[in-house]
């Protein structure tokens, strides 16, 4: 049977959950990049054509923090529905206990403010689907989907915004 319905191209993103000795995380602030600026969050990337998330991972860390991340393993992924002009994402959280090489600020045209934070104690301005994976990666959750109220909730979209589901249900009356 022919499969007519178009597929997902969803937007796929690598984030670094980055530890410490003390199993704080690393963090930096948005700067530059005209989407969510000043908002809160890890080493994070598109993955490019030709690549696997970890070898993506690998590059945005080289990239914007100067290291390569020791004992990397993967620890969560996340699916959002199209909030903006860049579609579905699908997220991929990697972390690592270490590194080698010296934590700096390798783009600084794009990043500020690089500082280790208690998971417990993540800054008030951290992007709210990155403090969500946080949250799942610390209880052990693999995987998760965050719908249209989550991103409603939490600026992604706007309160009254009429998301797909809404949109069907209204055309059905």
């Amino acid at each position: 049977m022919a499969h007519n319905t178009p597929r997902n191209k969803a937007t796929t993103v690598v984030y670094l959950i980055l530890r410490d000795n003390l199993d704080r995380i690393l963090v930096m602030d948005r700067w530059g990049t005209g989407y969510r600026d000043g908002d809160c969050q890890t080493p994070a990337g598109h993955i490019d054509a030709g690549e696997t998330p970890t070898q993506a991972i690998l590059r945005e860390t080289r990239e914007e923090i100067g290291v390569e991340p020791v004992g990397l393993r993967f620890a969560h992924t996340s699916f959002r529905p199209k909030h903006d002009e860049t579609g579905d994402r699908c997220d991929y959280y990697f972390e690592a206990r270490g590194w080698r090489g010296h934590v700096s600020n390798a783009e600084p045209s794009k990043h500020r403010n690089l500082r280790f934070v208690e998971p417990a104690r993540l800054p008030q301005n951290m992007t709210p689907h990155i403090r969500h994976a946080i949250r799942c990666i610390e209880y052990g959750v693999v995987f998760s989907e965050l719908g249209y109220d989550f991103l409603k909730t939490h600026g992604y979209m706007s309160k009254d915004a009429i998301t797909p589901d809404e949109l069907l249900d209204a055309e059905e009356l």
